[in-house]
C-alpha cells in the first residue's frame, strides 16, 4: 500500500507540478469544497436528528455522505491533474513491483 502511495502522490511520485505552488492549490480547492458543502451538512444534521430515524434513513445518510466525499475527491484529482503533469509517460511494459523494489528490480 505504502508503495502505491508513493507511486500516485505528487510530492513523491512521478508528478510534477506545473505552478509552483500547485501544492497549496490542490490543498485549498480541496478544503474549499468541504467548506462549501459544510452548511449543507449541517443543514441536514439539525433537520433529521438521527435518533429519532429508522435503519433505512440511516443508511440513507451514510450512502450521501460516501457518494459526497466520493464526489469531492474526483472533483480533487480533476484539478490534481490540471496542476500537475506526469514527465514520462507509463509504458505498456510498466511492471509497478519494480517500482517498489520488490522480486529483485
Amino acid at each position: 500500500m505504502s508503495c502505491t502511495n508513493s507511486l500516485l502522490q505528487p510530492r513523491t511520485g512521478p508528478w510534477q507540478p506545473l505552478i509552483p505552488f500547485a501544492y497549496e492549490l490542490v490543498t485549498f480547492s480541496n478544503a474549499f469544497m468541504w467548506a462549501a458543502v459544510t452548511p449543507v451538512i449541517f443543514w441536514f444534521a439539525s433537520r433529521f436528528a438521527i435518533e429519532r430515524t429508522g435503519w433505512p434513513t440511516r443508511v440513507m445518510f451514510v450512502v450521501i455522505g460516501l457518494v459526497l466525499a466520493i464526489v469531492i475527491d474526483l472533483a480533487t484529482s480533476v484539478v490534481r491533474q490540471h496542476l500537475f503533469y506526469s514527465p514520462t509517460p507509463v509504458s505498456r511494459r510498466w511492471r509497478p513491483w519494480h517500482a517498489c523494489g520488490a522480486y529483485g528490480s
